[in-house]
């Protein structure tokens, strides 16, 4: 027979392309099996530079915000130093297990500090 899978749904929304020198915010929209906007229990947002550093921040963090049901934001605590590609990973728990991923690029500039 044919199964109707429902799942909870987690996307990202940001630019893809940013300058250095960039504060760039990512907004993650979960969403309950009916589809409904929905909350968590627990974020956790996961940053992976171009270099390879991973930086762990959870909902207790300033960087992520909760501005209304379902709508979860990150803002970088820093501006953006260095070029290439970036990752974010938000990851939702318990009450709402959710992930998405999105990567960007800072592009090169010309002009140094």
């Amino acid at each position: 027979g044919c199964y109707d899978h429902k799942h909870s749904r987690l996307s990202l929304m940001a630019r893809y392309v940013f300058d250095t020198g960039d504060l760039p915010t990512v907004t993650a929209s979960f969403t309950d099996v009916d589809g409904a906007a929905a909350d968590p229990t627990a974020v956790k947002v996961t940053t992976l530079s171009p270099n390879g550093t991973s930086v762990e921040y959870t909902d207790a963090d300033s960087e992520v915000t909760n501005p209304s049901t379902g709508t979860w934001k990150f803002l970088f605590p820093t501006a953006l130093t260095e070029e290439g590609t970036w990752r974010v990973r938000f990851e939702g728990t318990e009450t709402l297990i959710a992930a998405a991923e999105q990567k960007f690029s800072v592009r090169e500039t010309v002009f140094n500090d």
